[in-house]
């Protein structure tokens, strides 16, 4: 993957899952999924989302939303996460 900077995390109520979503040099945004790996005691990456190309945090926010299973099930029931935004 090109250089990318992490712009926002979103993560589970339980902090086991996490979105990052990223801005690529070329000014476009993706965002990739990643999961707690409890026998390696970090964040591994999961599924399929490098194809993701968006031009604006707001489109990589709502497409996330759409594919990850975990957030698209927490915004239909409300469930809560935990939003924090990196780069201004």
């Amino acid at each position: 993957m090109p250089s990318a900077t992490v712009v926002r995390r979103i993560q589970s109520q339980d902090h086991r899952r996490l979105v990052e979503i990223y801005r690529r040099e070329n000014g476009t945004f993706g965002f990739g999924a990643l999961r707690w790996d409890e026998e390696e005691e970090c964040f591994v990456r999961f599924g399929r989302y490098a194809e993701s190309f968006n031009d604006s945090l707001d489109r990589a926010v709502a497409e996330a939303s759409d594919r990850v299973e975990w957030l698209a099930d927490a915004i239909r029931t409300g469930a809560p996460v935990e939003i924090t935004d990196l780069v201004t």
